[in-house]
């Protein structure tokens, strides 16, 4: 039972340490990083509501890789891909708020059960706590890269819907 509240006592302010620097990098460190703002807005979004089929995660130029498509199809692909432009869309078809309970709860969830997964591994290993603090950070160096996504920038993006998608 002691094992327990240490490691659940760990893993709460491991995931509140990663809670908040999250959203201090999210808000102070990254603001406007990696996004270009469109300048013609308002002529794409109607042509995604009339183009687009529903909420999902879109590739252009993209075949369909569920079917077996054949040489000539993925030649004239692979030319077309290396010729016009390519991009991803995550496309919702109704707005949602940026910022909602709901998002910050399901990204506090995902960094407990995070933190609780490196606890418990790291309470395996026989090491000093200095080496178990380096164990932690070498975990995966790019869950501190401000590029990488992670299952709370996945949240923004309503993850089940669009996995589904994926799985069609």
């Amino acid at each position: 039972m002691k094992f327990f509240y240490k490691w659940l006592i760990a893993t709460l302010a491991g995931a509140a340490n990663m809670f908040v620097w999250g959203g201090v990098s999210q808000m102070a460190l990254l603001k406007g990083i990696g996004f270009t703002r469109m300048s013609n807005e308002e002529r794409i979004v109607p042509t995604l509501r009339t183009s687009l089929p529903g909420d999902g995660l879109y590739f252009f130029l993209s075949i369909d890789l569920r079917g077996n498509p054949t040489g000539e199809e993925k030649a004239a692909w692979e030319a077309k891909f290396c010729a016009d432009p390519t991009g991803m869309i995550v496309y919702h078809a109704e707005g949602d708020a940026p910022v909602s309970p709901k998002k910050l709860s399901v990204q506090f969830l995902s960094d407990v059960l995070a933190a609780g997964i490196v606890n418990y591994l790291l309470s395996l290993a026989i090491a000093t706590y200095w080496r178990r603090v380096g164990l932690a950070a070498l975990r995966e160096p790019s869950d501190y890269s401000p590029s990488a996504p992670s299952i709370g920038t996945c949240t923004d993006f309503q993850t089940p819907s669009f996995l589904r998608k994926l799985r069609t």
